[in-house]
């Protein structure tokens, strides 16, 4: 198994211990209750899009610690997060905490998503592009 895959597959398991710690669930329950189904998809969220694990390695993730699914299932949650973040606030806040002890550059890129100036933006290009 190529370094970076192992490394990818280490910090989704660590991801996934750490949702179902915070939030109280076994993400990897075979059950489908509303919280868990919303979990769940904030799981598949993160996994793909944050993490850029494949569709099928995130199901490959989920089906080796037990829980069946199919790449299928895992698009259809990750689409579900669109949803779920607006109807469920505390999971977006639960995924900022998670990624920002996972990717360092995740807490910088919130940040400057949420600058309006456009001289700072202008500033912050300029540092980006003397370190290229």
């Amino acid at each position: 198994m190529p370094i970076l895959k192992l490394k990818q597959m280490n910090k989704a398991k660590y991801i996934g211990e750490s949702i179902n710690q915070l939030c109280g669930v076994d993400i990897y329950e075979n059950k489908r209750t509303q919280d868990l189904v919303d979990i769940r998809s904030m799981a598949c969220f993160i996994l793909h899009k944050d993490l850029k694990m494949t569709l099928y390695d995130v199901r490959d993730h989920f089906n080796f610690f037990g829980k069946t699914m199919t790449h299928c299932t895992i698009h259809h949650n990750v689409k579900l997060f669109a949803e779920v973040r607006k109807r469920k606030t505390h999971l977006e806040a639960i995924r900022d905490k998670i990624m920002q002890t996972v990717d360092p550059k995740y807490s910088l890129l919130k940040r400057i998503e949420e600058i309006n100036d456009k001289s700072k933006i202008e500033q912050i290009n300029n540092c980006v592009s003397h370190y290229e």
